[in-house]
């Protein structure tokens, strides 16, 4: 079951109802307006139900744990058949994400294997 809390209203879906579980990488640009806002590679999850009761999960960068919990869940889809489709990134979200994994010393490998690289 994914539960989800927001504004106060827990919403929770049952695995059984999830339709697809996707992966949307972005790049966050900064705001002028805020001096320490930066540009940086993010991604979203979505799990869309048969019910139109979608959570979003928004990661903000990319970390280790993070990825733990993306790779958590791409194995619950697994096990219990559920379509995890993960977007193909643009040329600019791919030059943000090597340029994050490369300033945070992460593992190239995993996370590669998570955004389905060859």
């Amino acid at each position: 079951m994914i539960t989800n809390k927001w504004n106060g209203v827990k919403e929770s879906i049952p695995w059984e109802n999830v339709s697809r579980i996707y992966i949307d990488p972005y790049v966050h640009y900064a705001s002028l307006s805020n001096t320490s806002d930066e540009t940086h590679i993010s991604w979203a999850m979505v799990i869309e139900s048969y019910s139109n009761k979608d959570v979003l999960y928004r990661f903000q960068n990319l970390s280790e744990n993070d990825l733990y919990i993306g790779n958590q869940i791409k194995e619950i889809a697994k096990d219990n058949n559920i379509p995890f489709i993960v977007n193909s990134m643009t040329g600019d979200e791919r030059k943000w994400y090597e340029f994050e994994l490369d300033l945070e010393k992460l593992p190239k490998t995993d996370f590669h294997e998570f955004f389905q690289f060859k």
